[in-house]
């Protein structure tokens, strides 16, 4: 569930977040291709913002798939370092919703390199291209950059720092800049 700040500028206004459109994912089992497990998943989006401005005013279908390859350095990093490569594909479309708001159709993917260490800190770098279907096939990414604790198997926290990499303002999923405290639960 996002709480938007009121202001959408960089600096924002923390002390008075707002509901967002909320977004529920449902993970299915890993298929298995070699010892690679690769991760299909479901997101539909309800368009609840509040105040409406805040969120796409659409309904959204979201299927994507990610893989989750190991790399390993042999004896050059210590075996406490966990570190994979995570390709995703997902593509989003609105199926209903508002008809004066715009219609949404694009595809993103998320290239990301992860370093977990000592089962116990994480650092992961990640770039997101965008191709948005709706503008004639126009491109935007960003770059993003976070580090956190697990504080126990299930619970996560993490800092993230994020920057437009290319492409303009109306790319979906694209933003100038983004600072995000993070706290997660696995159920």
């Amino acid at each position: 569930m996002p709480f938007p700040d009121d202001k959408t500028s960089f600096e924002g206004d923390p002390l008075n977040p707002r509901l967002g459109d909320i977004k529920i994912r449902v993970g299915f089992h890993p298929v298995h291709l070699e010892d690679i497990p690769f991760r299909s998943f479901l997101e539909v989006t309800f368009p609840t913002a509040n105040p409406e401005e805040l969120g796409k005013g659409k309904y959204q279908v979201s299927p994507g798939m990610r893989a989750n390859v190991p790399i390993s350095f042999g004896q050059r990093l210590p075996e406490s370092h966990k570190m994979t490569f995570e390709p995703q594909v997902q593509q989003t479309v609105s199926v209903a919703g508002d008809e004066n708001r715009k219609s949404i159709n694009y595809t993103k993917f998320e290239i990301t390199l992860r370093d977990t260490w000592r089962k116990k800190y994480l650092f992961k770098l990640t770039t997101k291209p965008v191709v948005d279907w709706e503008q004639s096939g126009n491109t935007g990414a960003v770059g993003e950059v976070e580090g956190g604790l697990i504080i126990h198997n299930r619970w996560r926290v993490w800092l993230l720092l994020g920057s437009r990499l290319w492409g303009s303002d109306g790319i979906p999923m694209t933003y100038d800049k983004r600072i995000g405290i993070n706290a997660s639960v696995l159920f």
